[in-house]
């Protein structure tokens, strides 16, 4: 049997806790230096792309930013280099809060991003939400966004799953689904245990990676990502055509053009475990 030669994209993010071990002013300070790096590099290397989700973080960037600069994330946004994630005002608790208040992130948030950032948010990204209820598809479709991006909150009975799917609600309503299933956080000191993962649950020669962490500060540009993930295939024997950095979008529509992706429905909420803290959305409760 023949190997697969793998196409291996790469999604560049910052995972940003708005209020967790800190308060909001440190958040923000965070936000301004990741996205910063993030802009800078988008202007050096026109192979660079890069996502950021929630209003709280997107809005303390932009407030500080001058109008030139301000002018080019727009361009950037426009281009598809820079995508704007999430659609929420901040990153929420999903198994356990109410749909209505889901539903208001969304009309708050993406209502914010398209405003002000002319940006028309697509893409569902909950990656550090401890579950997903099944409702999650239906919320997201009705509310105009395409595709869903998670992490955490698949069971240990699922665990085989692939990782790119039809997520579906009991209305049957369907979303484009990537679970990260070696979770989000991606650097060089972990890239093949990341990878080897992703190319176990890939749906199929295409497979995505992320590239970043909590409160990552970019600072490799695409020639030295790519020669991180081109040695880290070598090593553990993946062949690879090509390695190409990436948004969400650009990634799911590439999926697009094949059949044969698995449906599921379910809730994605693990049980209680090590790594399960539901309940902390009882926390800041001005926020979520």
């Amino acid at each position: 049997m023949k190997e697969k030669n793998y196409e291996i994209y790469v999604l560049p993010h910052s995972h940003i806790d708005t209020c967790w071990y800190w308060d909001y002013p440190k958040a923000k300070t965070y936000s301004r230096k990741v996205l910063e790096n993030a802009l800078n590099l988008l202007k050096e290397d026109l192979n660079y792309t890069f996502c950021q989700d929630q209003v709280t973080v997107l809005k303390a960037f932009w407030e500080e930013l001058d109008d030139e600069n301000r002018r080019l994330l727009k361009a950037f946004i426009k281009e598809g280099r820079f995508e704007v994630v999430g659609g929420m005002y901040v990153q929420p608790e999903i198994a356990e809060p109410g749909g209505e208040c889901l539903i208001r992130q969304i009309l708050v948030g993406r209502r914010w991003m398209r405003e002000v950032l002319g940006a028309d948010s697509v893409c569902g990204w909950n990656i550090d939400t401890f579950g997903h209820c099944g409702q999650i598809p239906q919320i997201l479709a009705k509310s105009g966004m395409k595709y869903y991006v998670f992490a955490r909150g698949v069971p240990p009975e699922l665990q085989g799953q692939r990782s790119e799917f039809w997520f579906q609600a009991p209305d049957g309503t369907k979303v484009l689904t990537h679970w990260m299933s070696a979770a989000y956080g991606c650097r060089e000191h972990n890239v093949k245990e990341v990878l080897r993962k992703a190319v176990d649950h890939a749906s199929g020669d295409k497979v995505l990676i992320p590239w970043g962490e909590d409160v990552y500060v970019p600072d490799e540009d695409s020639k030295r990502i790519e020669e991180i993930v081109r040695q880290a295939a070598e090593e553990l024997g993946i062949v690879i055509k090509s390695v190409t950095l990436t948004t969400p979008s650009r990634f799911f529509q590439l999926l697009g053009r094949e059949n044969g992706l698995p449906t599921y429905s379910a809730d994605f909420n693990l049980p209680l475990a090590f790594g399960d803290l539901r309940g902390t959305f009882s926390n800041r409760t001005e926020l979520k």
